[in-house]
């Protein structure tokens, strides 16, 4: 009786650690809450759509945030201008400043979207003018894609050992996941006999 006692706090605890990862896990990587990207899209001051025709690097941040960063500039051919300052009204194409991470860097951050971009993309953007100049409000949660170019530019490269590290993570999560799931079936079918044993010893 005491073993079956232990086996089901034992059981009841394995539950709810897995229960408090998957909580933890969905907090993490949770998307910003679209209610306030949509206010913040409406306050921007500069909405147009265009093709990317150019982008550059402007300089290179990787020192100071201690891996692989960039201040970049795209030149945008606008398409149409949905709201503007009047003195933008009749622009035929705008220069916008952005950080760029890379892709793959991309899960080792919380909170933010990165920028996804490469030459030749037809986009929606909001703008608003920070340090540079035009800038985009939210970063990547400020592109919308019309036009999604299939072979994408990466300007920086994702170093070897890097992409090992990142695969052989992923993997292992992906792995992880599925002991979890496989450990909540076994308890479940657990405590099912445990409580089909009781009542059949009544």
């Amino acid at each position: 009786m005491i073993r079956i006692k232990t086996f089901k706090s034992i059981t009841a605890l394995f539950v709810l650690s897995i229960i408090i990862h998957a909580l933890i896990a969905t907090s993490i990587f949770a998307s910003m809450d679209p209610a306030e990207i949509k206010k913040r899209h409406s306050e921007a001051p500069f909405h147009i759509t265009g093709e990317v025709i150019e982008d550059v690097k402007i300089k290179d941040l990787s020192e100071e945030t201690d891996g692989a960063y960039q201040l970049r500039k795209m030149t945008i051919e606008i398409d149409e201008v949905i709201k503007s300052e009047d003195s933008e009204a009749q622009a035929t194409s705008v220069e916008v400043f952005y950080s760029y991470l890379p892709l793959w860097r991309a899960r080792e951050y919380v909170g933010g979207k990165p920028m996804d971009i490469t030459i030749n993309d037809v986009i929606e953007i909001w703008l608003y003018k920070g340090e540079y100049g035009w800038e985009p409000v939210l970063s990547g949660y400020s592109v919308e894609h019309i036009k999604y170019i299939e072979k994408r530019n990466e300007p920086i490269p994702e170093p070897f050992f890097h992409y090992m590290e990142r695969t052989m993570a992923t993997n292992i999560q992906y792995n992880l996941s599925g002991v979890v799931m496989i450990g909540i079936a076994f308890s479940i079918l657990v405590m099912f006999y445990i409580g089909f044993r009781k009542r059949s010893t009544r």
